[in-house]
């Protein structure tokens, strides 16, 4: 079984640790900190907030470990994943570098995430209401389906698009009614994402 190394964290001394295996933990409660994982097409996010002094800052998981491994993040680099996947934030697999040799890694893996909001036809817009009033999809699933943002999926929900574009039976749809029913499956969605690290 590999070793699991901690390190402190920059400016989070006594406060946290992050592993080379790509977990952080809190030293209050010693308690392994839970990952804020959500999905943009097919473009997986992770990421985490810290608290001190009041203040609460979210970053990127990756950078988190890098800061502790290998210091602050050098003026305009960003954290890349060699393997193009946020979930896996092993410290061989990150880097610091500029944000195109990070894009060119999501390329190279197909998990770069490119918003086209706006771009889809109307047929597609029908597509997604009559999605919606079955109730069996998350706004997530939704999203990687039809390769969009979730924000996407939001304003189709709320109507926000123009009227020519919604079918009669979508008129009364109401998505904040609908949120409590998909939030429990976008929770079990992300425990499904955790379990992969």
């Amino acid at each position: 079984m590999e070793k699991e190394i901690w390190a402190d964290i920059p400016d989070y001394e006594g406060l946290y640790q992050a592993s080379n295996l790509g977990r952080i933990k809190g030293l209050k409660r010693n308690k392994i900190r839970k990952l804020d994982v959500w999905k943009r097409g097919n473009h997986v996010t992770v990421a985490m907030g810290l608290y001190k002094e009041g203040k609460w800052t979210r970053r990127i998981m990756g950078a988190w470990i890098l800061t502790a491994f290998k210091g602050q993040k050098p003026c305009d680099f960003v954290c890349r994943h060699l393997d193009g996947n946020e979930l896996n934030n092993r410290i061989e697999n990150l880097k610091w570098d500029t944000q195109k040799n990070n894009v060119l890694d999501r390329r190279a893996h197909n998990t770069e995430f490119v918003s086209v909001q706006g771009k889809l036809s109307r047929e597609e817009k029908i597509r997604i209401q009559k999605e919606l009033l079955k109730e069996e999809q998350t706004v997530t699933e939704l999203a990687k389906q039809f390769n969009v943002g979730r924000k996407t999926i939001s304003r189709i929900a709320y109507h926000k698009y123009h009227p020519d574009n919604y079918i009669p039976e979508f008129k009364d749809f109401k998505y904040d009614q609908w949120k409590t029913y998909y939030k429990s499956k976008e929770r079990k969605s992300k425990e499904e994402l955790l379990k992969q690290l």
